[in-house]
């Protein structure tokens, strides 16, 4: 069959799927094949030679498993979604009604998801994704399967931007091998079917990121734009990510602002720099700053308290005496630091599984204490080839890490939380275990975006 056929042979499957739309109660499966199938004819269209067999198998595999995961192995209980999935699409279903101007419309949601009033706190649960969801209510109407399958789509868009990342740094080989891991690690392979802010909330990441080194090599006003499409949305659920990812980008235009700069610019810079810390230091700037730091680490000492004592996956990383509401000083904020990253890198913690959860999660922990190795060698590789990349993606690592090890006191959130991080890693992984055991570097002919 020549291109022309295959061309046609693609558009036929993607129409005839959008018009499959007309039958009742299958518009979401229709529209995750219709979408799926759109991907891999523009792979097979505009994708370089090398990678056009193995994204097509990849992108199919991933609809395939969402789809049984989705349909067959986690059907909603009794017709409705439940828990942090439920919440969305019940979320979702309020805007629908607010949009299409039902009045008293608080009576038919309550029926129609069987009477669940747990979800209706009005400052909660409107983000991007919330949105998104809406908009595919509102035009094909509520189904139980559509927010797992928009999950999958946002899965495979994140899929090619961590393969092509993947590619330019460390070539074709570590790319397969990292996005593969990704595709179907456990964790991943979840919230790309029931938790769609977390799949969501890697997508923004990883655009922004994706991005971000781009700029940082060379200006660009359309990457630009993009970046802050990516980081507000970002910012409707994950606020303490997108912190994480302003400090990577102010950091990252310093050291490349400082790089093009004359001896003498950088130490009028300094200087500067150096005078405006004295000033705020000594200005009524430096209490305001101090109090709201002061105010956001008392809300997290409470959070972690009543974490602690609600159920078994809740624990504490401030010492005791913080808890009962006595004074904390800079040794308790490292402390609670040190304790904290300790639940971060290692929980749940093997020795110590609390609970039908954390046992679930026990063999992909296991897993990363294997992979942290190869993980720590393949960021000394990255460094070698490219310093801006790497110091890019480890710093941001480092901060969403570090803020994590402070705020969270829940093992179940730590665990979803940590993969916003823990992806990012997988591109090292995949190169420190091709090194270490072929003994070569990876392969290394695709950087002609990123440059040397």
């Amino acid at each position: 069959m020549g291109p022309v056929n295959k061309k046609k042979l693609y558009l036929t499957i993607i129409f005839g799927c959008a018009a499959a739309f007309l039958f009742p109660g299958l518009g979401a499966l229709y529209l995750f094949l219709a979408l799926a199938g759109l991907v891999i004819f523009l792979i097979r269209a505009r994708a370089p030679e090398a990678d056009k067999k193995f994204l097509t198998v990849m992108i199919i595999a991933i609809v395939v498993t969402r789809i049984v995961l989705s349909l067959l192995v986690m059907e909603a209980r009794g017709g409705n979604l439940f828990q942090d999935e439920g919440l969305y699409s019940k979320k979702a279903i309020i805007k629908v009604y607010e949009w299409k101007g039902v009045r008293n419309y608080e009576e038919g949601y309550y029926g129609f998801f069987d009477y669940d009033y747990d979800f209706l706190n009005p400052n909660y649960g409107y983000n991007a994704y919330t949105y998104l969801l809406s908009g595919f209510y509102y035009i094909f109407g509520y189904q139980i399967q559509a927010a797992r399958l928009i999950n999958g789509l946002l899965c495979i868009l994140t899929f090619l931007l961590i393969f092509y990342m993947a590619k330019e740094l460390f070539g074709l080989s570590a790319a397969m091998l990292y996005s593969a891991i990704f595709a179907f690690s456990p964790s991943i392979m979840l919230w790309s079917v029931s938790v769609g802010v977390d799949m969501s909330g890697i997508l923004c990441i990883s655009a922004y990121l994706f991005l971000l080194i781009r700029v940082l090599k060379k200006f660009n006003l359309g990457y630009l734009l993009a970046m802050a499409v990516s980081l507000l949305a970002l910012a409707s659920f994950r606020g303490y990510a997108v912190s994480a990812l302003i400090a990577v980008t102010v950091i990252g235009l310093c050291c490349v602002t400082l790089k093009r700069m004359t001896k003498t610019g950088r130490i009028f810079l300094g200087l500067l720099a150096v005078l405006s810390i004295i000033l705020i230091v000594n200005t009524p700037l430096a209490h305001v700053i101090g109090e709201g730091l002061k105010k956001n680490i008392d809300t997290v000492i409470s959070r972690q308290g009543d974490f602690a004592t609600a159920d078994d996956g809740g624990y504490v990383t401030f010492p005791r005496h913080c808890y009962e509401k006595l004074d904390y000083g800079f040794t308790d904020l490292a402390q609670a630091y040190a304790r904290g990253m300790s639940y971060v890198l290692f929980s749940p913690f093997p020795w110590d599984i609390g609970s039908k959860l954390q046992l679930m999660a026990y063999p992909q922990t296991i897993l990363w204490y294997f992979m942290l190795p190869f993980i720590i060698y393949g960021f000394y590789l990255g460094y070698k080839k490219d310093r801006l990349v790497t110091s890019t993606m480890f710093l941001y690592c480092f901060l969403l890490f570090s803020i994590l090890a402070l705020v969270e006191g829940n093992m179940g959130s730590l665990f979803r939380h940590k993969d916003m991080v823990i992806p990012f890693t997988f591109m090292y992984f995949a190169a420190g275990i091709l090194r270490a055991f072929s003994g070569k570097d990876p392969d290394n002919k695709a950087r002609e975006r990123f440059g040397s």
